[in-house]
């Protein structure tokens, strides 16, 4: 499971619209739906309903976009802690961590 793909099930669970979703991202359709599609493998259930006409998420669809959701905020929290330490603006004492927060 890549995080692009994660991203793009995202995107398109709050478009709903695979074309606007595409666009949004700067990728073909046909690249965006391999991502989901490789994503529905890898996963094992199907996280869309879609058809000519609209595009709606699956019950595993509306469960996977829950945790999926946290899970992307939790690594964009250790993304930003990792930056912080690396510029010396977060240090660890013993089981404590503080942020310094002066300029």
């Amino acid at each position: 499971m890549e995080l692009r793909q994660i991203r793009s099930f995202l995107s398109i669970a709050e478009t709903l619209h695979f074309g606007r979703t595409a666009e949004m991202i700067h990728l073909s359709q046909p690249a965006l739906s391999l991502q989901i599609r490789a994503l529905k493998d890898e996963i094992g259930v199907r996280l869309f309903e879609r058809n000519r006409r609209r595009t709606a998420l699956t019950a595993a669809g509306v469960a996977f976009r829950e945790d999926a959701t946290r899970a992307l905020l939790r690594l964009d929290q250790a993304v930003h802690k990792a930056k912080l330490a690396a510029n010396g603006k977060l240090g660890i004492f013993a089981d404590r961590i503080y942020i310094d927060c002066r300029q």
